[in-house]
């Protein structure tokens, strides 16, 4: 199997943090993927693209992810399967200060 990805991310202007709109994180990728499965004789493949963006909470770096991917499955060579797909996902990234010892007066 070949798997090939490649993806970016853009944060407009985190520094300033005066804006919302400038911590936003937006995503893009693309991914290829050959499988080692075989339908008489065709290899399976999958290609695809995603967008997210993650939202900032608050002034913490900890974010809710939102994301979205579309892809193609299979080979129409033949009038073998192919399949079209749709994920939404939501994710989490928490961003506190653990495990560290505290210092009291």
């Amino acid at each position: 199997a070949t798997y090939t990805a490649l993806g970016a991310e853009f944060i407009p202007n985190e520094r300033t943090g005066t804006k919302y709109f400038h911590r936003i994180r937006y995503r893009a990728g693309l991914h290829y993927k050959a499988d080692y499965i075989k339908l008489n004789g065709y290899q399976v493949k999958d290609f695809g693209m995603s967008f997210g963006l993650g939202l900032p909470l608050g002034r913490s770096k900890t974010s809710v992810n939102l994301g979205y991917q579309y892809g193609k499955i299979g080979t129409s060579e033949k009038n073998q399967l192919k399949e079209s797909y749709n994920r939404f996902t939501l994710s989490f990234t928490m961003h506190e200060a653990w495990f560290f010892k505290r210092k009291f007066d």
